[in-house]
């Protein structure tokens, strides 16, 4: 039951920030959208094509992916724990609205694609290393914080990490080749 609930409270949080962050990008940013060269196919194609970005791309990622989740990690053991989930559940709706906005109006359809598929692996080890996270935001007091959870968190991120540095740019190159 409790399991419903957190749930349904993701999803209440979830869809209004997703439907603003397409609002806002259509609203607010569509002249920005297309003058800038977002989701250009020269450009993909150029960063797919270097084949020496492996360990300093991944030192990047570690960087971009590491920092915050460790600020949140700090955060959920602080008194403003319950806060955290409707904010970072909203953040993260809102950014991927503009994102898939941003893409259908550069590359139509077939950019959404490109988005879904260059991060869904990675997403696939992200999504339960935050969700562990906030639901211990959510149900504390009464939920605990373990040296498992911490293992299991930090391992999916690491893997994440390293799906992210190391295989989503060769399924971006091998989705760019059709272009």
């Amino acid at each position: 039951m409790r399991s419903l609930q957190v749930k349904k409270q993701l999803l209440a949080f979830f869809m209004p920030g997703f439907l603003i962050g397409i609002l806002y990008a259509n609203c607010f940013l569509k002249q920005t959208i297309v003058d800038t060269n977002l989701f250009d196919i020269e450009i993909l194609k150029k960063y797919t094509e270097t084949n020496s970005f492996g360990n300093i791309y991944f030192l990047y990622i570690v960087q971009i992916r590491l920092i915050p989740f460790a600020l949140l990690m700090a955060l959920a053991f602080t008194k403003i724990k319950k806060l955290l989930m409707p904010i970072v559940v909203s953040g993260s709706a809102f950014s991927i609205g503009i994102l898939l906005t941003v893409a259908v109006i550069k590359m139509g359809m077939k950019g959404v694609l490109l988005c879904i598929v260059s991060v869904i692996p990675q997403t696939i080890c992200y999504v339960p290393a935050y969700l562990v996270l906030l639901i211990y935001c959510m149900q504390y007091p009464s939920g605990q914080w373990s040296r498992q959870k911490t293992v299991f968190v930090f391992g999916m991120l690491m893997i994440g990490m390293m799906i992210e540095a190391y295989l989503t740019p060769v399924i971006i190159r091998s989705i760019l080749r059709q272009y």
